[in-house]
């Protein structure tokens, strides 16, 4: 009982120096924000006409991310019908022969890693949306969804053609 008493005891006098540690640290103070003047922001959100943009349209997104889902499940017939309907009502667009070509890849990889079955298809779609992305640009090149995709679609399709004349693929 004493014993109890004692360590209830001891516990009241140095709870003050538990709360100590809960303090603010002065010694340590943030710098101020910054500041952006607007005058030095190259793009403003509420400046940009997206209106066309495919990219963020979300019936697309909702549309493409089932059929993205059919690819990874291996059934690639149902994606790039989907594909091919995006193509259709966006003939000058350079994502539906990405997706397609997307769809073409992942029939390579995962069973026909050594076969060339595919990579003459896989090849023209990416050449077709390098191409489509290029004129997009070119035609704006205040595109932004232009300039995403251009260099993007580009270094891909170097490094998937490097990798087809070699006869090694990517890891």
């Amino acid at each position: 009982m004493l014993r109890s008493l004692f360590c209830i005891y001891l516990g009241l006098l140095f709870m003050p120096l538990t709360s100590m540690a809960q303090k603010p640290d002065t010694m340590r103070i943030p710098p101020p924000m910054q500041t952006v003047a607007l005058d030095t922001v190259g793009v403003l959100p509420s400046a940009i006409d997206t209106k066309g943009w495919l990219l963020l349209d979300k019936d697309i997104q909702i549309e493409l991310d089932g059929a993205v889902h059919n690819i990874y499940n291996f059934k690639y017939d149902r994606a790039e019908k989907q594909f091919r309907s995006l193509r259709r009502r966006y003939p000058n667009h350079p994502m539906p022969y990405f997706l397609l070509g997307l769809s073409t890849w992942w029939k390579i990889m995962p069973t026909n890693f050594q076969s060339k079955q595919y990579d003459k298809a896989f090849l023209a779609y990416m050449d077709t949306a390098v191409n489509k992305a290029q004129k997009l640009y070119d035609a704006d090149n205040n595109n932004y969804e232009a300039s995403f995709s251009f260099p993007l679609l580009t270094a891909s399709v170097r490094a998937c053609t490097a990798s087809a004349t070699t006869g090694a693929r990517p890891q």
